[in-house]
């Protein structure tokens, strides 16, 4: 980690003081996502879009044409930070909002 430990998030992702200012890091390789303003680390990390056929063959009864797996991954160490199942034409779900901090 390159700064102070604030919070962490979830195993992969961390809030960190550095210089007076929170940021998002990456736990595993210290990536910086950006400073908390951004709400959410989501935002700059990588994303791959999944069937949910993919994810277990039991999904294939389910109503595979209209769901999907977002899976989000820290774009230097490839940790995966968070995944959503959601409708394919639902906008991205972010999980948090920590601009205000």
């Amino acid at each position: 980690m390159t700064g102070q430990i604030v919070m962490p998030i979830g195993d992969a992702v961390a809030v960190v003081r550095r210089n007076n200012t929170l940021y998002f890091e990456c736990t595993r390789c210290s990536n910086d996502y950006g400073d908390t303003t951004i709400g959410d680390p989501k935002k700059n990390s990588i994303m791959r879009e999944r069937s949910i056929g993919e994810i277990n063959p039991w999904n294939k009864y389910a109503k595979v044409d209209q769901f999907v797996v977002r899976e989000y991954y820290c774009p230097k160490c490839g940790v995966m930070i968070s995944a959503n199942m959601q409708k394919k034409d639902e906008p991205i779900m972010m999980d948090m909002d920590l601009s205000k901090l």
